[in-house]
């Protein structure tokens, strides 16, 4: 799992991506209903946490694989 926040004064936002080791991982988490367990998970942890939802209130997940990563990025989530 990786974050992005710019912490910009515009940006209202962040970024959660969560990677799987291979595409068929992510794609059988995806039909199984994994993606909404894992956000709801996630923003009941920011919650508990106090993360400040009043000043980024948007938390965006994306979800990929280590696989693309490698395949399309060489392999570096800078890149990607």
């Amino acid at each position: 799992m990786e974050y992005v926040a710019t912490f910009e004064k515009w940006d209202n936002s962040i970024g959660v991506y969560v990677f799987f080791n291979c595409e068929s991982e992510k794609n059988t988490a995806d039909e199984t209903g994994k993606f909404q367990m894992i956000k709801q998970e996630h923003l009941h942890l920011l919650e508990r946490y106090n993360y400040p939802f009043d000043k980024y209130p948007n938390v965006n997940f994306i979800f990929d694989s280590q696989e693309n990563v490698v395949k399309n990025y060489e392999g570096s989530y800078f890149l990607y």
